[in-house]
């Protein structure tokens, strides 16, 4: 999970990944589109794809790189289970406590110093 964390992390890579998301494209369309030769964008695929955000298809020749999506869904619902008060051990009540503060921070004020 860290190295996917650490590739959206790095702008040119984010940038790749934002070209992919309209659609599958060749190394040397990707290497236009970021204004770097074809060398220096296939060492980030490399990087991409082993964390797994993309993946090719293809010969060397005319290899195609596409954004494997599945993944974006898996660290949504990483994300979202990890702020679930259930997944911390958070009792139901303080639990109901948290949202009401997050919800509503002005009224947490009074409701924390009854």
């Amino acid at each position: 999970m860290f190295q996917i964390f650490e590739a959206l992390a790095n702008p040119p890579w984010c940038d790749l990944i934002e070209r992919l998301h309209v659609g599958l494209a060749p190394l040397g369309e990707l290497a236009e589109w970021c204004k770097a030769d074809v060398q220096t964008v296939c060492k980030h695929i490399e990087v991409l794809e082993q964390a797994g955000l993309v993946s090719r298809t293809g010969d060397a020749h005319r290899s195609l790189v596409r954004l494997n999506a599945e993944v974006f869904d898996l660290i949504t619902t990483r994300i979202v289970d990890g702020f679930r008060p259930e997944h911390w051990g958070i009792a139901p009540d303080r639990a109901q406590l948290m949202g009401i503060i997050v919800k509503n921070p002005g009224r947490a004020h009074r409701i924390v110093h009854r």
